[in-house]
């Protein structure tokens, strides 16, 4: 019995091609959740639903600067502990953080 679809939420998006292109070749459509895809990728994918993850890390950012300003400091020093950097959502998330705490 053959799939409908493939709902794919990938943790490495560059592992799961030789599995995107086994599903290509079966004709199972693969629908991309959450994470962003990677270049080599995107032609396998019938649709993408992803968060903006820039401006998840944009958000991160203000809230921390916010809840920073209400204690009165206008400086930290902040450590970021991210998810693995191989997942595209990580470098993406912290070019939005950087980039409001670098104003």
């Amino acid at each position: 019995m053959q799939s409908d679809f493939a709902a794919l939420l990938a943790t490495n998006a560059r592992s799961v091609i030789p599995g995107l292109r086994r599903a290509k070749a079966a004709g199972i459509p693969v629908i991309n959740l959450v994470g962003p895809t990677v270049p080599e990728s995107q032609s396998y994918y019938l649709a993408s639903i992803e968060n903006n993850h820039e401006q998840l890390g944009e958000f991160a950012a203000m809230d921390l600067a916010e809840g920073l300003k209400k204690e009165g400091r206008t400086s930290a020093n902040i450590i970021v502990i991210t998810g693995a950097q191989v997942q595209p959502e990580v470098a993406v998330r912290m070019e939005g953080f950087k980039s409001v705490l670098a104003k």
